[in-house]
């Protein structure tokens, strides 16, 4: 039997559509309703239709009531860029004849038809004659069973073994799909520089959109390390929930986030599910980025501001940057469980905490270097 996705805000329209599909054999259980754009793109990535019947206009999420002149068109760049699971065929209505005209310009070349609901009802003889096709290809798309895209991304000054670790940790594990991000690992001393850093992050951005529309159905973890967190997360901030994955966990270590980082956004946007930062609270590569490369911090040594475990957990470890390569052992214990069980099964070292001593002495060095710094390049240019 066909599947069939309906995306329309207004109930009575919707109500209406889903009676002419009953009428021409299709079964109720059959057919999906959506009535804003991230509930459909949602749909759209975890099952394959046969036919999506599509309101133009309509809220970009559920929270918002207002439609949105760009949610329709959206959907179909998603649709058209295969950031979804393509559907057979393609039926949008509207009932703004300039919205019509619009898209027609842009899509009609995607063999995608626009009907004006508002002049006559050939919307309907379209839709039963899609729907009489596809049934008549007796066509069954089942869908694809999701799987877990585990994405890895290291710092600098380091080649990533801790990745290749992690894999082999979970090689034992069915549909399960490693994905390792490698960039130049320049000296330390790189990370001083923005336009570096805002290369690094565009590449990485690019090569996730691609990886996406490899995957686009499955669910995400992300697993990064050092700048690899910053990389990671700035590359999420220029997503948004029309084109981002489903992102179960993401999982920091030794990150060179600011400790005040705002996670409201991203987690709101993305609809992640939840954001684990281990920390090494004897960190001593932090300092160093916190007091000389402006705009990063050492969230991974001190944790971040906020309630403890709502947005953020907070997990401390003793040892340095990389403490969590010290054994295989911590893969199994902290991380893997995220994956399968979606559950922190252990909370850190026992009494491993950051010193707030030390961290405020580290706070008042940065502040001097700072002010250092703007002194002596008064004194040069003045």
């Amino acid at each position: 039997m066909i599947k069939i996705l309906v995306i329309e805000d207004n109930p009575e329209k919707r109500e209406h559509i889903f009676s002419v599909t009953l009428k021409s054999g299709v079964h109720s259980e059959n057919i999906d309703m959506a009535s804003n754009a991230r509930d459909a793109l949602n749909s759209l990535k975890g099952s394959t239709y046969d036919i999506v019947v599509l309101d133009l206009k309509l809220p970009l999420r559920s929270s918002s009531t207002l439609p949105n002149d760009g949610a329709g068109k959206k959907i179909l760049q998603s649709i058209i860029e295969h950031d979804v699971q393509v559907p057979n065929s393609v039926i949008c209505l509207t009932s703004f004849p300039e919205l019509q005209e619009s898209f027609s310009q842009d899509f009609t070349s995607f063999d995608i038809n626009i009907y004006d609901t508002t002049t006559s009802d050939n919307w309907i003889s379209a839709l039963e004659g899609k729907i009489n096709w596809h049934s008549g290809r007796n066509k069954k798309i089942k869908s694809k069973k999701k799987g877990k895209v585990i994405v890895t991304i290291h710092g600098v000054n380091t080649a990533g073994a801790w990745q290749d670790t992690l894999e082999n940790e979970l090689s034992e594990f069915d549909g399960i799909i490693c994905k390792h991000y490698k960039y130049i690992h320049k000296a330390p001393f790189k990370i001083l520089i923005p336009i570096w850093r805002k290369k690094v992050v565009k590449a990485f951005y690019n090569d996730l959109r691609s990886l996406i529309k490899s995957y686009p159905n499955h669910d995400y973890y992300f697993f990064s390390h050092s700048f690899g967190t910053f990389v990671l997360v700035e590359a999420l901030g220029k997503m948004s929930s029309l084109n981002a994955p489903e992102i179960k966990v993401i999982t920091l270590a030794g990150s060179v986030l600011k400790r005040s980082f705002g996670w409201e956004d991203i987690c709101s946007e993305l609809s992640v599910d939840k954001v684990i930062n281990d920390c090494g609270v004897n960190d001593l590569a932090l300092p160093f980025s916190y007091c000389f490369a402006p705009g990063l911090g050492m969230a991974g040594r001190t944790g971040f501001y906020g309630f403890d475990g709502e947005l953020v957990k907070n997990r401390y470890f003793e040892g340095g940057h990389s403490f969590f390569e010290e054994s295989s052992e911590f893969y199994k214990k902290y991380w893997i469980p995220l994956i399968f069980n979606h559950v922190i099964e252990s909370e850190g070292h026992p009494n491993a905490a950051p010193n707030e001593a030390h961290e405020k002495v580290i706070e008042l060095l940065a502040v001097a270097i700072y002010i250092a710094v703007i002194i002596v390049v008064a004194f040069l240019f003045i």
